[in-house]
């Protein structure tokens, strides 16, 4: 059976701070040291990402990242143990080789860098979002436009009712009962 608890005993890390934990790399007390923190009280992580620490900032064109994204498999799988067994645990997403061919972002085809794994995904929702944007519109648009269709179909329907009810009338046909059998 899989302990899966949280990791005590021998050989595990832990750390106890109630005011959070951080950690610092890069230049000490410059605007581009990277920080990632886990504030107290709070479950996730949190990394640099304001403009000040960056550079060599390019666009990123967000239809072609969501067509890797689209073309990426993703699997769930276990980690190998020393046996190359698995270790019991489900993860989920991509292969790193798979998500650098995408974007050619990080230090390698090794791993995924979480912060390029998010941004990843920011920039398909991006484009999804575009699209979903686009595409609403359009519908709109059609849907306003047979509306618009409806609304004259009525219209010639009532004038031709009009119409055959004043030929009808000329002729003096009986009114037609329309659920009644014919003879034809």
């Amino acid at each position: 059976m899989v302990n899966r608890r949280e990791p005590t005993g021998e050989q595990t890390f832990h750390a106890s701070a109630q005011g959070g934990v951080r950690f610092v790399t890069g230049e000490a007390e410059t605007e581009t040291r990277a920080v990632t923190y886990v504030r107290s009280g709070s479950a996730g992580w949190q990394t640099t990402s304001r403009r000040a620490a960056k550079t060599n900032v390019e666009p990123v064109d967000a239809g072609e990242v969501l067509d890797g994204v689209e073309e990426m498999a993703v699997s769930t799988r276990e980690y190998a143990d020393v046996d190359g067994d698995g270790q019991g645990v489900r993860h989920i997403g991509p292969m790193a080789e798979d998500s650098h061919e995408v974007a050619d972002v990080g230090d390698g085809d090794e791993h995924i860098n979480s912060v390029n794994a998010d941004g990843l995904s920011f920039a398909a929702s991006k484009e999804l979002a575009g699209w979903l944007g686009e595409r609403t519109s359009q519908l709109r648009d059609e849907s306003a436009e047979r509306d618009e269709r409806i609304d004259e179909l009525r219209e010639e329907n009532e004038r031709l009712r009009e119409r055959l009810s004043a030929v009808e009338d000329r002729r003096e046909v009986p009114e037609r009962d329309p659920t009644a059998a014919t003879d034809d």
